[in-house]
Protein backbone atom coordinates (compact mmCIF):
# COMPACT_ATOMS: atom_id res chain seq x y z
CA UNK A 1 0.00 0.00 0.00
CA UNK A 2 1.34 3.43 -0.90
CA UNK A 3 1.24 6.45 1.38
CA UNK A 4 -1.55 8.92 0.62
CA UNK A 5 -0.71 11.90 -1.55
CA UNK A 6 -1.63 14.98 0.46
CA UNK A 7 -0.74 17.75 -2.00
CA UNK A 8 -3.23 19.19 -4.49
CA UNK A 9 -0.59 19.35 -7.23
CA UNK A 10 2.25 16.89 -7.86
CA UNK A 11 5.20 16.52 -10.24
CA UNK A 12 6.16 13.15 -11.73
CA UNK A 13 9.19 12.20 -13.83
CA UNK A 14 9.22 9.34 -16.31
CA UNK A 15 12.60 8.54 -17.87
CA UNK A 16 13.06 5.42 -19.92
CA UNK A 17 11.53 3.01 -22.37
CA UNK A 18 7.75 2.65 -22.34
CA UNK A 19 6.86 -0.89 -21.35
CA UNK A 20 4.19 -2.72 -19.36
CA UNK A 21 5.86 -1.91 -16.04
CA UNK A 22 6.01 1.84 -16.75
CA UNK A 23 2.38 1.86 -17.97
CA UNK A 24 1.26 -0.02 -14.84
CA UNK A 25 3.30 2.15 -12.46
CA UNK A 26 2.19 5.37 -14.11
CA UNK A 27 -1.49 4.48 -14.22
CA UNK A 28 -1.38 3.32 -10.58
CA UNK A 29 0.30 6.54 -9.45
CA UNK A 30 -2.35 8.58 -11.29
CA UNK A 31 -5.20 6.55 -9.81
CA UNK A 32 -3.72 6.99 -6.33
CA UNK A 33 -3.38 10.73 -6.91
CA UNK A 34 -6.98 11.04 -8.10
CA UNK A 35 -8.20 9.01 -5.13
CA UNK A 36 -6.26 11.36 -2.84
CA UNK A 37 -7.94 14.39 -4.48
CA UNK A 38 -4.92 15.77 -6.33
CA UNK A 39 -6.21 18.40 -8.78
CA UNK A 40 -3.27 18.71 -11.20
CA UNK A 41 -0.45 16.36 -12.16
CA UNK A 42 2.64 17.54 -14.04
CA UNK A 43 4.72 14.85 -15.73
CA UNK A 44 8.14 15.24 -17.30
CA UNK A 45 8.72 12.65 -20.01
CA UNK A 46 12.06 11.57 -21.45
CA UNK A 47 11.56 8.43 -23.52
CA UNK A 48 12.86 7.02 -26.80
CA UNK A 49 9.62 5.05 -27.16
CA UNK A 50 8.59 1.51 -26.46
CA UNK A 51 5.64 -0.72 -27.15
CA UNK A 52 2.70 0.59 -29.16
CA UNK A 53 0.16 -1.20 -26.97
CA UNK A 54 1.31 0.70 -23.88
CA UNK A 55 1.52 3.98 -25.82
CA UNK A 56 -2.09 3.63 -26.99
CA UNK A 57 -3.20 2.49 -23.52
CA UNK A 58 -1.67 5.56 -21.84
CA UNK A 59 -3.02 7.85 -24.59
CA UNK A 60 -6.56 6.61 -23.91
CA UNK A 61 -6.02 6.59 -20.14
CA UNK A 62 -4.66 10.17 -20.12
CA UNK A 63 -7.49 11.44 -22.34
CA UNK A 64 -10.15 10.00 -20.03
CA UNK A 65 -8.36 10.80 -16.77
CA UNK A 66 -10.50 13.12 -14.60
CA UNK A 67 -7.58 15.08 -13.14
CA UNK A 68 -5.77 17.73 -15.19
CA UNK A 69 -2.60 16.17 -16.60
CA UNK A 70 0.13 18.46 -17.92
CA UNK A 71 2.84 16.63 -19.89
CA UNK A 72 6.27 18.10 -20.59
CA UNK A 73 8.86 17.03 -23.15
CA UNK A 74 12.07 17.86 -21.35
CA UNK A 75 14.47 16.55 -23.98
CA UNK A 76 13.11 13.85 -26.28
CA UNK A 77 9.90 11.92 -26.74
CA UNK A 78 9.85 9.38 -29.51
CA UNK A 79 7.86 6.61 -31.05
CA UNK A 80 5.21 4.99 -28.83
CA UNK A 81 5.86 7.36 -25.92
CA UNK A 82 4.66 10.19 -28.19
CA UNK A 83 1.24 8.53 -28.33
CA UNK A 84 1.08 8.59 -24.53
CA UNK A 85 2.18 12.26 -24.41
CA UNK A 86 -0.54 13.22 -26.90
CA UNK A 87 -3.23 12.02 -24.50
CA UNK A 88 -2.40 14.69 -21.91
CA UNK A 89 -4.86 17.55 -21.56
CA UNK A 90 -2.05 20.11 -21.79
CA UNK A 91 1.28 19.47 -23.52
CA UNK A 92 4.38 21.64 -23.20
CA UNK A 93 7.83 21.25 -24.72
CA UNK A 94 11.22 22.63 -23.66
CA UNK A 95 12.72 24.96 -26.24
CA UNK A 96 15.52 22.54 -27.16
CA UNK A 97 13.52 19.29 -27.02
CA UNK A 98 12.63 17.03 -29.95
CA UNK A 99 10.02 14.49 -30.99
CA UNK A 100 10.54 11.41 -33.15
CA UNK A 101 7.77 9.98 -35.30
CA UNK A 102 8.12 6.83 -37.39
CA UNK A 103 6.22 3.84 -38.66
CA UNK A 104 6.25 0.58 -36.75
CA UNK A 105 9.44 -1.44 -36.97
CA UNK A 106 9.35 -5.23 -36.54
CA UNK A 107 11.53 -7.04 -34.06
CA UNK A 108 14.22 -9.12 -35.76
CA UNK A 109 13.40 -12.81 -36.07
CA UNK A 110 15.87 -15.55 -36.98
CA UNK A 111 13.46 -17.89 -38.77
CA UNK A 112 11.23 -16.08 -41.22
CA UNK A 113 8.74 -18.08 -43.26
CA UNK A 114 6.40 -16.64 -45.88
CA UNK A 115 3.29 -17.06 -43.66
CA UNK A 116 5.16 -15.49 -40.74
CA UNK A 117 6.23 -12.56 -42.88
CA UNK A 118 2.61 -11.98 -43.95
CA UNK A 119 1.34 -11.97 -40.35
CA UNK A 120 4.11 -9.55 -39.38
CA UNK A 121 3.18 -7.24 -42.26
CA UNK A 122 -0.51 -7.43 -41.32
CA UNK A 123 0.35 -6.58 -37.72
CA UNK A 124 2.59 -3.70 -38.73
CA UNK A 125 -0.20 -2.22 -40.84
CA UNK A 126 -2.58 -2.36 -37.86
CA UNK A 127 0.00 -0.75 -35.55
CA UNK A 128 0.77 1.98 -38.11
CA UNK A 129 -2.95 2.72 -38.48
CA UNK A 130 -3.35 3.06 -34.69
CA UNK A 131 -0.35 5.37 -34.42
CA UNK A 132 -1.50 7.45 -37.37
CA UNK A 133 -5.01 7.78 -35.90
CA UNK A 134 -3.55 9.19 -32.66
CA UNK A 135 -1.33 11.60 -34.58
CA UNK A 136 -4.17 12.78 -36.83
CA UNK A 137 -6.49 13.32 -33.86
CA UNK A 138 -4.09 15.77 -32.23
CA UNK A 139 -1.60 17.13 -34.75
CA UNK A 140 -1.79 18.81 -38.13
CA UNK A 141 1.38 17.56 -39.79
CA UNK A 142 2.27 19.04 -43.15
CA UNK A 143 2.04 17.01 -46.37
CA UNK A 144 5.83 16.79 -46.41
CA UNK A 145 5.89 15.44 -42.84
CA UNK A 146 3.20 12.85 -43.63
CA UNK A 147 5.15 11.83 -46.74
CA UNK A 148 8.26 11.20 -44.59
CA UNK A 149 6.17 9.14 -42.15
CA UNK A 150 4.52 7.13 -44.95
CA UNK A 151 7.88 6.51 -46.60
CA UNK A 152 8.98 4.73 -43.43
CA UNK A 153 11.63 7.27 -42.51
CA UNK A 154 12.25 8.76 -39.09
CA UNK A 155 10.77 12.24 -38.72
CA UNK A 156 12.39 14.42 -36.05
CA UNK A 157 10.48 17.54 -35.05
CA UNK A 158 11.90 20.41 -33.02
CA UNK A 159 10.03 22.26 -30.27
CA UNK A 160 8.85 25.22 -32.35
CA UNK A 161 7.59 23.00 -35.15
CA UNK A 162 5.87 20.77 -32.58
CA UNK A 163 3.89 23.77 -31.37
CA UNK A 164 3.09 24.84 -34.96
CA UNK A 165 1.66 21.42 -35.88
CA UNK A 166 -0.12 20.85 -32.56
CA UNK A 167 2.00 18.12 -30.99
CA UNK A 168 2.52 20.56 -28.10
CA UNK A 169 0.34 23.43 -26.94
CA UNK A 170 3.31 25.67 -26.22
CA UNK A 171 6.85 26.03 -25.03
CA UNK A 172 7.37 25.45 -21.33
CA UNK A 173 9.70 23.94 -18.79
CA UNK A 174 9.01 21.48 -16.02
CA UNK A 175 9.41 23.51 -12.84
CA UNK A 176 8.43 21.49 -9.78
CA UNK A 177 6.83 23.45 -6.97
CA UNK A 178 5.68 20.64 -4.72
CA UNK A 179 5.95 16.90 -4.10
CA UNK A 180 7.90 14.94 -6.71
CA UNK A 181 7.59 11.30 -7.72
CA UNK A 182 9.69 9.21 -10.08
CA UNK A 183 8.49 6.21 -12.06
Amino acid sequence: MTDPITAKEIWVTWVGVLDVQIARSFSQLLVNAATDHVTRIHTLIQSPGGTINEGIFLYEFFKAFPVELVAYNGGHIGSASLSAYLGARKRLVAANATFLIHRTKPAPVNTWTLPHIQTVVDGLQIEDARTEAVLRSTAKLTQKQWAIFHAGCDLTIDANTAVEVGLAHGLGSFTPAGPMYCL
